[in-house]
């Protein structure tokens, strides 16, 4: 007798894997499309609370980080410049 019994869900040794084949072919599977942009949307609506001069004032962070890309542009930054128009190319051009 072997060391290793064949049965039910124990298949021979030499016919267990074939080569080039993949144990588990269909995977896990991706996330839908639209869920991590739907995420990031979500994030990015969420209303803050920010200082302008000694006023406090609330907008979403979106709109907090555009403003600040923009001071900083305006300042002379250039990866500042760069980056807001790598964020909103539409609305800049």
């Amino acid at each position: 007798m072997s060391d290793y019994e064949v049965g039910y869900g124990r298949p021979l040794k030499h016919t267990r894997f074939k080569k080039g084949s993949c144990a588990n072919p269909r995977g896990r599977g991706k996330a839908p499309d639209g869920a991590r942009h739907a995420e990031l949307m979500k994030l990015l609506s969420e209303r803050v609370e920010y200082r302008s001069g000694r006023k406090r004032k609330t907008a979403s962070r979106f709109e907090v980080t555009v403003r600040k890309l923009f001071g900083e542009a305006v300042h002379g930054d250039m990866r500042a410049a760069s980056n807001l128009l790598r964020v909103c190319p539409e609305t800049l051009s």
